[in-house]
């Protein structure tokens, strides 16, 4: 059975080593090298550059420390969010911090409220945009970190189709999502991010659609689901310090995107600054054959979510 399998976070500091090799070379021999360089921030000559942008920055404008903004890119996996991350990454004014980043990260979790916070009080720069996605059911109380300060936090829930992004999960994951649904629904939350924030009626859902016996697409759709409703069950939808960023309208309009994004969060709009998907990224994403219960959980969020973005 799926929820008997052993889970990417079960295993010791050697086994995930090897798994990561295992799936990098997998993934470079399916697309080549540069979407891993990106994902990664592998690109020794990019990083350099940036580096060099931000201390020219830091010099032309020196500011005193505890003026910087947080930014939280937050949401499910697989949707967009190395896109938007990247973009921040290239502004001078700006500092990035990816979920692999260990100065801020332990396993792709923060290593700590602290952490954050001292971060981003002793940035010289306009903003500290964080990438948390294992703790996007914490935004709320991450929010509130930086209540008081000058310049208050503000996130950005990125989402994309529920298509595109179970299709995406499951090329580079496998059956994880439905792996890990399968697990929680057997046990019960048991501390492990992916059923932290969970409701008692969202765990109910998960349990009837008995993951197990799902295919690894139902269970990648059905983990966007269960992520995705953070953003009504948290409160989120309820915050003015919070947007939705769809991903399919970051490629479709970039431009317009960016100059409601930066408007939001108070950074200089610049027009060529904005994102900058990739080609294949922009194409139809077949339908999935999903299970109707999935399919219809699926559709009904995305409504709301789409909705939502529209009306903000």
């Amino acid at each position: 059975m799926a929820a008997g399998r052993s889970l990417p976070e079960d295993r010791g500091t050697v086994g995930r080593a090897v798994g990561r090799v295992a799936r990098h070379t997998a993934w470079t021999r399916e697309e080549g090298v540069r979407p891993l360089t990106e994902e990664g921030g592998l690109d020794l000559a990019d990083r350099g550059r940036r580096a060099a942008a931000r201390w020219r920055w830091r010099r032309a404008n020196p500011r005193e420390p505890g003026s910087a903004r947080a930014i939280l890119v937050v949401g499910a996996q697989r949707s967009g969010t190395n896109l938007v991350l990247r973009t921040f990454a290239a502004l001078p004014e700006v500092e990035a911090y990816a979920e692999n980043d260990p100065r801020l990260f332990r396993r792709f979790r923060l290593r700590s409220p602290a952490a954050l916070t001292a971060r981003v009080r002793r940035s010289r720069h306009l903003a500290v945009v964080a990438k948390p996605l294992c703790d996007s059911h914490a935004t709320v109380e991450l929010l509130g970190l930086f209540a008081g300060d000058p310049a208050p936090a503000r996130a950005l829930w990125v989402w994309r189709e529920p298509d595109a992004r179970a299709r995406s999960a499951v090329t580079r994951f496998g059956s994880v999502n439905r792996d890990v649904l399968a697990r929680i629904a057997e046990h019960g939350p048991d501390g492990r991010w992916q059923a932290a924030g969970m409701t008692p009626q969202v765990l109910a859902q998960v349990r009837a659609l008995d993951p197990a016996r799902l295919s690894p697409h139902d269970g990648a759709a059905l983990f966007w689901w269960v992520r995705n409703s953070l953003w009504e069950t948290t409160g989120l939808d309820r915050r003015e310090d919070v947007r939705l960023v769809r991903y399919e309208d970051l490629v479709r309009d970039p431009v317009g995107e960016w100059a409601r994004l930066t408007a939001f969060l108070d950074l200089p709009y610049r027009p060529q600054d904005h994102p900058r998907a990739r080609l294949p990224h922009a194409r139809p994403v077949p339908v999935l054959d999903l299970d109707p219960r999935v399919r219809a959980l699926c559709t009904d969020l995305a409504d709301r979510l789409r909705t939502a973005g529209r009306t903000e």
